[in-house]
């Protein structure tokens, strides 16, 4: 196999990688990792393990560049998810250099025109965003094979979860071109407010539905969302919800 852009690691570690190159692989101790920067995020991700003889050690890393994302547009993300209830919803941050106000800094949030259901969405992206956040509405906090399949990019991507409820769940991890680390949610925003970060809690207790059986992470096949904590929406009345814009 050959593997194009790619550099050994030494014993004292690798360059930085030059500006020109999209991403870079590098071939180390204990296996082959993506790496990858722009002036916003750097990260790099195993994507195999294996034992290079005279090859020099390297890890797994992520972190932003610029400050965090002040924790109110989190609030504020919540608060236009519920309205947006029972579909899901993607918001898109953007990092502008200038601070343009006291409180929000040199970030802001935008809502990209999209099509939703209640258990999918599709959106314009803007290839300027650095962290794509979607909601999943009633359903845990998690990156589903879609969401694998759909985030390719570089940048970090988040997904929140039961927000119907006072514990709303978050997620969050890098994103190098199809390959994945999964980070604490703090490490992009200074304050979480009411969200619990469900990093490294696979195993969640899934909710099913007493009528049919379906279940957070097995749906309806014409797709559903909850109304009770047992019973979905194609089960039980589906409450009348209005929105009243962002």
């Amino acid at each position: 196999m050959k593997i194009n852009n790619a550099i050994l690691a030494g014993p004292d570690g690798v360059p930085p990688i030059e500006p020109e190159i999209f991403y870079e692989y590098v071939v180390a101790a204990d296996g082959l990792f993506i790496r990858a920067e722009d002036t916003r995020l750097a990260a790099s991700v195993k994507i195999a393990s294996g034992v290079c003889g005279g090859a020099g050690p390297f890890a797994e890393f992520a972190g932003l560049k610029v400050d965090r994302v002040p924790g109110v547009w989190l609030r504020s993300v919540l608060a236009s998810a519920r309205r947006r209830m029972p579909l899901e919803a993607m918001y898109q941050f953007h990092y502008s250099g200038d601070q343009t106000h006291a409180v929000t800094h040199t970030w802001r949030c935008s809502s990209p025109a999209q099509t939703a259901t209640p258990t999918g969405l599709r959106f314009d992206d803007d290839g300027d965003a650095v962290i794509d956040l979607h909601s999943h509405n009633s359903m845990p906090a998690f990156f589903s094979g879609t969401d694998d399949a759909d985030e390719q990019g570089l940048r970090f991507y988040a997904v929140i979860g039961r927000i119907d409820t006072d514990r709303p769940e978050i997620r969050v991890r890098v994103g190098v071109y199809g390959h994945f680390l999964d980070v604490p949610a703090d490490m992009v925003f200074d304050d979480l407010g009411p969200f619990t970060d469900r990093l490294g809690e696979e195993d969640f207790i899934e909710r099913t539905c007493r009528v049919c059986g379906c279940t957070d992470k097995a749906g309806c096949a014409n797709g559903c969302f909850w109304v009770a904590d047992d019973l979905c929406s194609n089960c039980g009345e589906v409450p009348v919800l209005v929105e009243v814009g962002l």
